[in-house]
């Protein structure tokens, strides 16, 4: 059975080309400055355009991603 998805094509298309773009500007590429301009300003934008607000309040999400980014940490200090 197919499972429906609601997936933005343009937004996974935007995604395609801002990775191949960052791994061009961690390569040394001779565009390096334009790519630098602008990629990580797209990331956010694009980030914040498929954020589902209804799911999570604000607290709720940031409590959640402090969770998560101190669960990492504290795994990385350990090792």
């Amino acid at each position: 059975m197919k499972k429906k998805t609601d997936r933005i094509l343009w937004v996974d298309i935007f995604k395609g080309i801002l990775i191949v773009l960052m791994v061009l500007g961690h390569s040394k590429s001779p565009i390096l400055n334009y790519i630098y301009a602008f990629h990580m300003a797209a990331f956010f934008f694009i980030s914040g355009y498929t954020t589902n607000y209804n799911k999570y309040t604000l607290f709720e999400y940031i409590k959640r991603k402090f969770k998560l980014f101190c669960s990492w940490e504290i795994k990385y200090f350990m090792l």
